[in-house]
């Protein structure tokens, strides 16, 4: 009897397993095959989005053109914001960078020209403010640097 018991639930609890690694390979089999068709999909969707926004936001990536922040790479042109990379030209910021040119603010690297404040690195020529760096030429401000020619103020520095 005892033996039979045993017997009965080995049985069952084989069938029990077989039963359930079915029903879970069923089930991945089932679900494996759409989850991957819509993650494709998806990733294609998306892909296509990012070539051919103009506004908005690119982070660790290359923005061509359009009105927008760029983190860490490269804005060709147009207006906005750029951290830790480079900015071709344009109006906006650039932190951690260079900025070839445009109306803008610099910190921590260097601008070519135009309009804006330079703080913490070298400004080349045109109006605006240098801060911790040096002025090449042109009206503005100088604090804690060094100012070649122009008219403005040098705080802490030297004036030619």
């Amino acid at each position: 009897m005892l033996n039979a018991r045993r017997h009965m639930a080995r049985i069952a609890g084989i069938s029990c397993i077989a039963a359930l690694a079915a029903g879970t390979i069923g089930v991945a089999s089932a679900e494996a095959a759409p989850m991957m068709q819509h993650h494709a999909a998806a990733h294609s969707s998306s892909h296509h989005q990012n070539n051919n926004m103009k506004g908005g936001n690119t982070q660790g990536g290359t923005q061509g053109g359009g009105n927008g922040n760029t983190q860490g790479g490269t804005q060709g042109g147009g207006n906005g914001n750029t951290q830790g990379g480079t900015q071709g030209n344009g109006r906006g910021n650039t932190q951690g960078g260079t900025q070839g040119g445009g109306n803008g603010n610099t910190q921590g690297g260097t601008q070519g020209g135009g309009r804006g404040n330079t703080q913490g690195g070298t400004q080349g020529g045109g109006n605006g403010n240098t801060q911790g760096g040096t002025q090449g030429g042109g009206n503005g401000n100088t604090q804690g640097g060094t100012q070649g020619g122009g008219g403005g103020n040098t705080q802490g520095g030297t004036q030619g």
